[in-house]
């Protein structure tokens, strides 16, 4: 198998600190909210508990801005891992390259798997009315040995609306998922969470109904896929999409449950997987509360269950501003707090996110720079900041957003002028272009 290198917008991210509480409520900030691809909004709701509460609406276009989609079929079994995406099976995340196309009757140990013509091309769906008839449970015989790859334009236009408990409510029994891919008697829903771009982590793929017929639907390297009914939707987190670090050792958090608790990766920042999961695949934790890890990748599967209530009816909008600071509930983090909202100034070590931007210090170092000194001054910064780097001989300096965006790159600067920054929180990553170590910190553009 391909070593797939990703760019990794968690990587870019800053680590953060919850408070501890064994409760956390859902952060929109962290979704990369942009009014088009994801919108979210609050409303009334109440959960399958009974509980009459508010929730955040995200409508999304299940198109994500952190990666590209595809690719998912190669077009010939002389094509490299670059042409195809991936399969998942028994654990394993296999390559979909033109050998393993070539090899399918040895994979499965069966004859009749032949995707390929005598020049080796690749039979593969080519138009949406292809992709309605073969991306199904009961594929046609026509589409025997194809490769059914649906692309994004024959989705143009769906939307998708998840609900979300604003606060989650921990039950003391798991509820199972219902539809596809959910237990006999499963009254849950099917959709397992959302990741920060608004895709859904959706119930495992049918793999065997696509087999027994002969077909083959990969997904591409961040394991999503496209039918016409979901658009766009992920079956196994690969490490792809956006994922907000931790400060220990903790797997980073990649989006929330149906039920509002965090989903976080299959393993910790050391390689280690937790060792006292329940059977939904969640656990406590005195920074973070209840929350889920999700199982590797191979599984075709995020999470078992939930352990928190879900939403089953949802009213109209509501603009919610508890503690009455002038931010409504979609941009104030802790609505109980009148001193917490996107313009309060940052109080380092008081485990209190006073500014809503998913960080709880007014400057944070995720990697240290060896006999490096490196200062960033004013911060924050009305008009132009000054880079001072001490024993680095060249370094890039890159700027992101606080949704992983990049907004900046150059190579070897002493001044930033940022004139035509927009205010708010940005991180600067520099690295050391020799030894590829990095520092990043964050930086305030207040005018």
């Amino acid at each position: 198998m391909k070593k797939i290198t990703y760019l990794l917008f968690g990587a870019l991210m800053p680590c953060f600190n919850l408070a501890a509480q064994t409760v956390q409520n859902v952060n929109p900030l962290l979704f990369l909210e942009d009014g088009t691809n994801v919108k979210i909004t609050t409303i009334a709701c109440t959960l399958s508990n009974g509980t009459s509460t508010t929730c955040y609406q995200i409508i999304s276009t299940s198109t994500p801005t952190d990666h590209d989609m595809g690719p998912w079929c190669p077009n010939n079994i002389s094509d490299d891992a670059d042409a195809g995406g991936i399969w998942l099976e028994d654990g394993e995340v296999y390559d979909v390259d033109g050998a393993f196309i070539k090899n399918m009757a040895t994979f499965y140990n069966d004859n009749n798997w032949l995707m390929y013509d005598s020049l080796g091309n690749i039979y593969t769906t080519e138009t949406q009315a292809d992709c309605a008839a073969a991306a199904n449970p009961n594929v046609g015989a026509e589409y025997r040995n194809f490769c059914v790859e649906c692309l994004p334009s024959y989705v143009t236009g769906l939307t998708q609306t998840y609900v979300i408990p604003v606060k989650p409510v921990k039950l003391t029994q798991p509820i199972q998922f219902g539809g596809m891919g959910g237990p006999p008697g499963g009254g849950g829903p099917s959709v397992r969470g959302v990741a920060f771009n608004g895709v859904r982590f959706d119930a495992p793929a049918p793999v065997n109904n696509i087999l027994n017929a002969y077909t083959l639907a990969p997904f591409d390297d961040a394991g999503g896929h496209i039918n016409l009914m979901a658009g766009y939707h992920y079956h196994a987190a690969t490490g792809v999409s956006t994922k907000i670090v931790q400060c220990d050792n903790h797997a980073p958090m990649i989006g929330y449950a149906l039920d509002g608790h965090a989903i976080y990766a299959h393993t910790n920042k050391d390689g280690t997987e937790p060792t006292d999961l329940d059977a939904c695949l969640g656990h406590y934790d005195d920074t973070r509360g209840y929350h889920y890890h999700v199982d590797y990748a191979g599984k075709n599967n995020f999470i078992n269950c939930i352990y928190g209530a879900y939403a089953t009816n949802s009213g109209t909008a509501a603009t919610i501003d508890a503690d009455n600071d002038g931010f409504s509930l979609l941009n104030d983090c802790n609505d109980n707090n009148a001193a917490v909202n996107p313009n309060a100034v940052e109080i380092d070590d008081n485990n209190i996110d006073e500014n809503c931007d998913g960080i709880f210090c007014s400057a944070v170092s995720t990697y240290e720079l060896a006999g490096a000194s490196i200062s960033l001054y004013p911060n924050p910064v009305s008009s132009e900041l000054t880079v001072a780097v001490k024993g680095v001989l060249d370094y890039r300096m890159r700027i992101f957003d606080m949704n992983g965006r990049l907004v900046y790159e150059k190579d070897n600067q002493s001044a930033l002028s940022t004139e035509k920054m927009l205010n708010g929180a940005y991180i600067i990553e520099i690295t050391d272009l020799n030894s590829g170590q990095r520092l990043m910190k964050k930086i305030v553009v207040s005018k």
